[in-house]
């Protein structure tokens, strides 16, 4: 079989359902591990699926999938880094920062290298990543909240309330999607607690990889026109 034949095969399957495993397109295409593993990587490399541990899902902004924290830490490592080396030039000494949840924001934190920081979360993995450097003069706060296990965020009224008091300088989000002026996530609870930060911080960046250009998922939590900048890989 043609590599072109089966990379048609490839995405007629996830067309009808959505995500398929490395095992079952084995089976399906007659190949090897390492045959369906190239044929995933360059599909995603061109846009048209993305590969995740273990298999793919479907790109299509008509069928959106909440991929789940261990999924996303996976995809498009590439494109983050470039994003995060953007992003961490923006943080400057003194300032005043609120990072929220995702693993392209978890990509700058691990870069963050600057001392005599204030930085609140609702995201656990990078309060996580932040406690565990010794950067000299960071505050560091976690805000505590019903906890989503899918993005390891906590969310909902206790973390709106608290995060209602606070002001910040600059603060760091990303996004499931973007399409026109929307900018969109998969539920409203973790919307909700992204705006309510954002309404309280001065400048605010969204980091996000082309991959979600022309994407839509299910909440609009906010507008492009009311953000200070958007940073991608391209």
């Amino acid at each position: 079989m043609l590599k072109s034949q089966r990379h048609e095969i490839i995405l007629s399957t996830l067309q009808q359902k959505s995500s398929v495993t490395v095992s079952e397109l084995m089976k399906l295409l007659n190949v090897t591990d390492a045959t369906v593993r190239r044929d995933l990587t360059e599909l995603d490399r061109e846009n048209k699926l993305i590969k995740i541990h273990g298999g793919a899902t479907n790109i299509s902004s008509d069928h959106p999938i909440e991929l789940s924290h261990k999924q996303k830490k996976v995809i498009n490592v590439d494109k983050k880094e470039i994003i995060a080396e953007k992003a961490v030039k923006l943080i400057k000494e003194y300032d005043h920062i609120f990072l929220g949840p995702g693993t392209t924001i978890e990509q700058l934190t691990m870069k963050i290298d600057i001392p005599n920081l204030k930085v609140v979360t609702n995201s656990l993995s990078v309060f996580n990543i932040l406690s565990r450097k010794k950067l000299e003069g960071l505050e560091l706060f976690l805000v505590g909240g019903e906890y989503r296990k899918h993005t390891e965020a906590f969310v909902g009224e206790l973390a709106n309330i608290a995060i209602s008091h606070l002001t910040f300088n600059k603060m760091f989000f990303s996004a499931n999607g973007i399409l026109d002026n929307k900018i969109m996530t998969a539920t409203l609870t973790e919307g909700q607690t992204q705006a309510t930060a954002l309404d309280n911080s001065t400048e605010k960046y969204l980091l996000i990889d082309s991959t979600k250009f022309g994407k839509t998922d299910l909440y609009n939590f906010y507008n492009l026109n009311n953000i200070t900048q958007l940073i991608s890989n391209k």
